[in-house]
């Protein structure tokens, strides 16, 4: 059986910060494009490429079957299954004798399934994968889905060949066939969202009130200086002791 890290996932991050995982049990179909834009006008020898080359947002479907009977216990940490020996209810069918040669027959098979393990040669039991209660991974990932795309939650998705990183899910289907049984496949359409680093500027905070009001500059001979409005008003004061209006 393959590592869990190996099959393909969906992974968010909470907003505690810690990162979650929803396992598909398979991956039925996927498809990873990488865009560009190269310009189409002609490029002065020497010049720099990156300002006529540029990457565009990666883009992606994705078909991952959830299966209500998963064949393995470890894909759902809150509804773990575990390995349990049942005991078979039909009781193995004696051999029939053949030209009495049937003792010589049931000796070498029970040797060969004792040297395997077997036991006395009959299965007597087999091992069944049980958990709490029925799993509906299928209703857990439309779930999921719904609130990635009301939270606004990136996601990275591990597949076969890879793995796309900081995607948005644009539009998500679901669909159940007959033969799936209790499971179902959810092709993901998903895009890549961009993020630049910039430096900030922090304001300066503003002093608080009341402010400081504006020095007065002095005059060449150590006298303060007159605003406009202090010499207009000393002229009329002037004019007026002359007789003036």
């Amino acid at each position: 059986m393959k590592p869990k890290s190996d099959l393909p996932y969906i992974e968010w991050t909470e907003a505690n910060g810690s990162v979650q995982r929803l396992y598909a049990d398979v991956i039925e179909a996927e498809g990873l494009e990488l865009p560009a834009v190269v310009t189409e006008h002609a490029v002065e020898k020497g010049a720099n490429v990156t300002d006529h080359y540029r990457k565009q947002l990666e883009e992606g479907t994705f078909t991952m079957f959830f299966s209500g009977s998963p064949i393995r216990g470890d894909l759902d940490p809150d509804n773990p299954g575990t390995l349990t020996s049942e005991k078979l209810p039909i009781k193995p069918a004696k051999r029939a004798s053949l030209f009495g040669v049937s003792n010589l027959l049931n000796a070498g098979v029970g040797a060969l399934t004792d040297a395997i393990g077997g036991g006395s040669g009959e299965p007597t039991h087999m091992t069944v994968l049980k958990f709490a209660r029925q799993p509906k991974r299928l209703d857990a990932a439309l779930e999921l889905v719904r609130r990635l795309q009301t939270e606004g939650l990136l996601i990275n998705i591990k597949f076969s060949f890879g793995r796309a990183e900081n995607m948005g899910i644009t539009k998500a289907g679901f669909s159940r066939k007959p033969e799936d049984g209790d499971g179902g496949s959810v092709v993901i359409d998903a895009k890549q969202m961009r993020f630049v680093e910039s430096d900030i500027a922090l304001a300066t905070p503003l002093p608080e009130e009341p402010r400081a009001l504006p020095k007065k500059t002095a005059s060449a001979d150590g006298a303060a200086a007159q605003g406009e409005g202090d010499k207009t008003t000393a002229l009329r004061a002037l004019v007026k002791s002359f007789g003036g209006s």
